[in-house]
């Protein structure tokens, strides 16, 4: 058992957006905290990117950056040029998007005073309900992989050319290739980021260096409807039950209990988005719980609605998502 592959395939992708923005010298842009997963690369010149909160940053040809969603930042080609929102500059060229059916569903822009270039292609990955994702809290407010770096990630260079070219030429079967594709990046993101962590950090991903925690997620992951208990962990793991409970909430940071719990919830819920043929009751036993109402009642307490509720919002959403 993979237990990031398995975390991380709780994650339902909606969809997808692209853009390649052209920026003239001096030029600025802020943007605002959104729901998306924004990916950035320089695909020529540099620029100062300053996230909120944090030092500025000078960006390098082939620099890639990925914002967490909620993460508010401005790029410009000096740190003193001002900056405008970038939706604002958007709006202003909204028409010129229209005449064209490919620029319409790939926006490209050209913006600022015709100085010094820079290229910066971006893309942006909607998640379903991915405020309840566990990964989220482990998460920095952005990534930055330097051009560098990117000489040790040579899948990296790969992926980013898939992408351009299912964005550029836009054929049949393109946006479903460029959805999976940025897909994709983000898992490769984020393990390059988890790769460079010390150790004690990254929270329950950095137990995963541990050999006895990591044992134990794994046999939460894989068999998470056991009816499993602190003394069973510590005995599966070859130690006491305090002592196991003690590392596992330092490098964790929460109980086994409670993991175990937030466990089954997300697989509950990944079920219940997944198949409407599978009834609560059948949910409820494969995560772990011998009647409908114990699971109704946890359940609840995770997402404040009921299971059945829980599915029906995810139905009707369904109706309206992005492609």
């Amino acid at each position: 058992m993979d237990v990031l592959s398995d975390v991380l395939g709780w994650l339902r992708v909606e969809g997808t957006v692209s853009r390649r923005t052209e920026f003239t010298a001096p030029w600025g842009v802020s943007y605002q905290p959104s729901q998306l997963f924004s990916f950035m690369t320089v695909e020529q010149g540099g620029c100062v990117f300053c996230p909120k909160g944090h030092p500025a940053i000078a960006l390098e040809t082939g620099d890639v950056v990925m914002f967490s969603p909620g993460t508010s930042a401005t790029l410009s080609d000096q740190p003193d040029t001002p900056v405008r929102p970038y939706a604002e500059i958007l709006e202003e060229t909204q028409v010129d998007h229209q005449r064209d059916e490919l620029l319409s569903r790939y926006p490209a822009l050209t913006y600022g005073g015709g100085g010094r270039r820079c290229v910066i292609r971006a893309w942006g990955l909607r998640f379903d309900s991915f405020e309840r994702h566990p990964l989220l809290s482990l998460l920095p407010p952005f990534i930055h992989i330097s051009n560098e770096r990117r000489a040790d990630l040579p899948w990296l260079d790969t992926t980013l050319r898939f992408i351009r070219h299912e964005t550029q030429a836009a054929g049949d079967g393109s946006e479903m290739m460029a959805v999976r594709l940025v897909d994709l990046l983000f898992v490769q993101v984020i393990r390059a980021w988890f790769e460079q962590q010390p150790p004690g950090e990254a929270g329950w991903l950095g137990a995963l260096r541990d050999k006895a925690i990591r044992r134990a997620l794994t046999l939460l992951h894989k068999r998470p409807a056991d009816p499993w208990t602190v003394e069973a962990l510590g005995r599966a793991t070859g130690m006491s039950r305090s002592t196991f409970s003690a590392r596992f909430g330092a490098l964790v940071g929460t109980t086994p209990m409670r993991y175990l719990t937030q466990l089954r919830m997300n697989l509950a819920a990944h079920a219940l988005r997944g198949d409407v043929h599978v009834s609560v009751a059948e949910v409820a036993g494969r995560v772990g719980y011998d009647t409908e109402s114990s699971f109704g009642r946890a359940f609840k307490r995770q997402f404040a609605v009921s299971p059945a509720a829980f599915r029906r919002q995810h139905a009707a959403q369904g109706h309206d998502r992005p492609r």
